[in-house]
């Protein structure tokens, strides 16, 4: 038996044993949340706009402000409020950024 080889084994099942360890809670954030994800954390944040007859849509894309580059990642998401069903030819109401990150495997706003 050669020793570098056993050495070099030991070495990368150590590296895959923390490697598994680190990404298998779930909460990998690496690339941002869909805006189908985005908008419905939004509608669940402001659940009264339905009787209001208003509606939500994405506005830019989400940006990675704060946490890890992997895990853990904070995105600002912004969220336009328009009046009816289909005004999206008209500027928005109301345009708001909103906090989001991953917790135990599901997006989830942060206050």
């Amino acid at each position: 038996m050669d020793l570098g080889r056993i050495l070099s084994w030991v070495v990368v099942g150590g590296i895959a044993y923390t490697s598994y360890n680190y990404l298998s809670t779930g909460d990998i954030t690496a690339i941002p949340p869909s805006p189908k994800i985005v908008l419905s954390l939004a509608n669940k944040d402001k659940p009264n706009l339905e009787g209001q007859r208003k509606h939500l849509a994405t506005g830019t894309p989400c940006i990675r402000i704060a946490g890890g580059k992997i895990k853990q990642g904070i995105y600002s998401c912004e969220i336009q409020q328009f009046a009816g069903p289909s005004s999206y030819d008209t500027p928005p109401e109301e345009t708001y950024s909103i906090l989001i990150t991953k917790r135990n495997g599901s997006w989830q706003i942060t206050r």
